[in-house]
């Protein structure tokens, strides 16, 4: 327009034709090619480069930066174009948002806010509704590990700070760092479910911090800070996300950080960093009847008739395959900004066999001309070969270490020694699978005559027995996270056998279905137990063998010398005709007061901690909870309400209730009719 002297866009319709057909045809191509499972592997890559595998060895850092509408540049842009509403101007928002991030990659360096680091990456993630954020994570120097929980008071902090020494600091923690308020304070909360705060808030106070059982951080907070929100409610220091002071300070935005141990970081790089976009299943169904009047509610298959038939729906044909994208996705992808950044840079290494690498050409090349090309065929690997033969500098280095000192020229297709040794670039192997038969070396070097001297390899181990012993610890805590979310009023960590027996079983499926089949067994590991499989599948067993075994045996041992004669006589005839297999039927009758629940709960202990499997239900449903994880009869043996002499409990044959009634040992009805 400045080229033309025109003031007026509207009147060049053509140019702006012609460049918003651009803009879409680039906008379409930027959809399409995405990257997340690549930004995964590439990610994995910087824990590769740091070869340890102590728990706390590895030391870093999670931020999370939260985009803040009343940022200054923001708030003068809208009051100059007289807009309310940030969401209306995404443009803006991705401009400012891209140079705070840029600004606070380049503090932390500056700052050494957690100290020195050389590797560190980011990911923009997006919402339906609110502001884009950036989830950043930062590998630290050995030199600034944090090695004591004392240390991390230092760079971390969950508690409200004082708001007259720190009044800036503190505005800005009670605007930006209180989550909800939720719990008991709101219960119609976005974050409650079922009651709870799905981000576990408020956490409990503690006096100081320390590292939990799984490696988790929990963060010193204390009783004795309070604030009242804008809209009366009081808040303590177990609603403060934890913080770093001094990009708060600087900032003035919602940034919440987070210690990172060696398990943590791994799940993170996996789970968050580079998870990429939310995803869904849906499908689209024309209506059933255009006769029908519009006040009538949609017709489904809870209220129809028996004589209407069933509407037949095609799942495959009516299936699509979408993505929502909000504004400022839109808008951040139009300006060509960085979703996924890292530092260093990652170089891709081909692994394939001998004439069996990959040809990319366009629809304008044709086969015969793709194939006379000898450059086509030149892949990372075979230059490899080649510069190994003619620069005998570079034997001592490994594939993946080769780009540290070598450099990739893609216009002649060839590696150069780099000038500066300093090159912190790192390799990494395309993905090959197990059973695509490719003996894949991860530590090989090229000998004089240009032979491979292999000394490990990524699929093949001489020692199976010993990789399972070092990695199955590592394996086992998806398995606890997951069942501690199905199952979150037992100690699942007390239940390692079942755990064990379910990550055997994966594995062996894994191996069963590899071509050509193999099994744990094939190759001298544990093998998965039959009835282990069993329980994993039964929620209902599987809650009633995940109690603490070591905590009720302890239990047990504190209640048997406190029990009377009366008492002693019952728990015995009980122990006794379950050691001998003899079945009986005991009615127990006493006074309120008189020790029956102190009983029960004895009986419980023993046997549950042995690993049997003991129901204690009662007929009331305040009955019930005096006894340890007690039921209503009603619910636990599905009796009917309406009980009538034609009428018997509904328990099926081959449900998860039927096999628990089979496994069951022994059955403690308090209050029975």
């Amino acid at each position: 327009m400045d080229t033309h002297m025109q003031r007026d866009v509207h009147n060049r319709a053509d140019i702006i034709a012609r460049v918003f057909n651009i803009k879409v045809h680039e906008f379409v191509r930027f959809l399409k090619q995405d990257k997340t499972f690549g930004e995964v592997e590439a990610s994995l890559t910087f824990v590769r480069y740091y070869k340890s595998y102590t728990l706390h060895s590895i030391t870093g850092c999670k931020c999370g930066f939260f985009c803040y509408n009343l940022w200054a540049e923001i708030t003068e842009y809208m009051d100059t174009h007289i807009q309310k509403d940030v969401h209306s101007k995404p443009g803006i928002t991705a401009i400012v948002l891209n140079i705070k991030v840029d600004e606070f990659v380049r503090f932390l360096k500056q700052n050494k806010t957690f100290g020195e680091f050389d590797i560190y990456l980011y990911t923009i993630e997006f919402q339906k509704r609110g502001l884009p954020h950036c989830h950043t994570l930062l590998w630290v120097n050995s030199s600034d590990r944090i090695k004591d929980p004392i240390d991390i008071d230092r760079y971390i902090t969950a508690e409200l700070p004082d708001p007259i020494n720190e009044t800036e600091l503190y505005e800005t923690i009670t605007s930006c760092m209180i989550q909800g308020p939720c719990g008991p304070l709101n219960e119609k909360a976005p974050c409650m479910r079922d009651g709870k705060c799905t981000k576990h808030f408020p956490r409990p106070f503690v006096d100081s911090t320390f590292f939990d059982r799984e490696g988790y951080v929990r963060y010193k907070r204390s009783a004795n800070a309070h604030h009242t929100t804008q809209y009366g409610q009081v808040v303590d220091n177990g609603y403060v996300v934890p913080y770093n002071k001094r990009l708060c300070s600087r900032f003035r935005a919602h940034i919440n950080v987070e210690y990172c141990g060696w398990n943590m970081m791994i799940k993170y790089l996996f789970k968050y960093i580079s998870k990429g976009a939310d995803r869904i299943r849906y499908t689209l169904q024309k209506a059933e009847s255009t006769n029908q009047p519009s006040a009538a509610p949609p017709t489904t298959t809870h209220n129809r008739s028996e004589n209407e038939d069933i509407c037949a729906i095609n799942e495959v044909h009516n299936f699509l395959d979408g993505r929502y994208i909000c504004l400022h996705e839109a808008a951040w992808r139009i300006l060509d900004f960085h979703i996924h950044h890292r530092h260093p840079a990652v170089h891709i290494l081909s692994v394939h066999e001998e004439n069996m690498q990959q040809l990319l050409f366009n629809g304008e090349n044709t086969i015969p001309d793709v194939l006379s090309n000898p450059n086509n065929s030149i892949t990372t690997l075979l230059a490899w070969f080649e510069s190994n033969a003619r620069d005998a500098k570079g034997h001592d280095l490994t594939y993946l270490d080769y780009p540290k000192s070598y450099k990739w020229e893609k216009s002649s297709k060839s590696w150069s020694r780099r000038i500066y040794e300093s090159s912190k670039t790192v390799g990494r192997l395309v993905f090959v699978h197990p059973t695509s038969g490719i003996i894949l070396p991860t530590d090989a070097t090229l000998s004089p005559k240009g032979m491979y001297i292999v000394s490990r390899f990524a699929y093949r181990t001489s020692n199976p027995r010993l990789l399972w012993e070092s990695a199955c610890d590592k394996m086992k805590d998806d398995y606890l996270h997951t069942l501690k979310l199905q199952i979150p009023d037992k100690n699942i960590a007390s239940a390692a056998d079942i755990i064990e027996q379910q990550l055997l079983h994966d594995l062996d499926n894994i191996l069963r279905s590899a071509v050509p089949s193999k099994s744990m067994g094939d190759f001298s590991l544990p093998v998965p137990s039959a009835d282990v499989i069993g329980i994993l599948r039964n929620r209902l067993l599987l809650e009633e063998l995940s109690y603490d075994k070591e905590g009720l045996l302890k239990e047990h041992n504190e209640l048997v010398p406190k029990l009377n004669s009366d008492q002693r006589s019952v728990y015995n005839t009980v122990v006794s005709s379950i050691e001998n297999k003899k079945q009986i039927l005991m009615f127990v009758y006493g006074h309120g007061g008189t020790g029956k629940t102190f009983l029960w709960t004895t009986i419980l202990s023993y046997f549950r901690s042995i690993g049997k499997i003991v129901l204690a239900v009662a007929a009331s449903g305040i009955a019930s909870l005096l006894l340890p994880s007690g039921t209503t009869a009603h619910s636990r043996f599905k009796i009917p309400i309406d009980l009538t002499d034609k009428k018997s409990c509904d328990i099926k044959k081959r449900t998860f209730l039927g096999e628990l009634m089979q496994r069951t040992t022994l059955i403690i009805w308090d209050e029975a009719p």
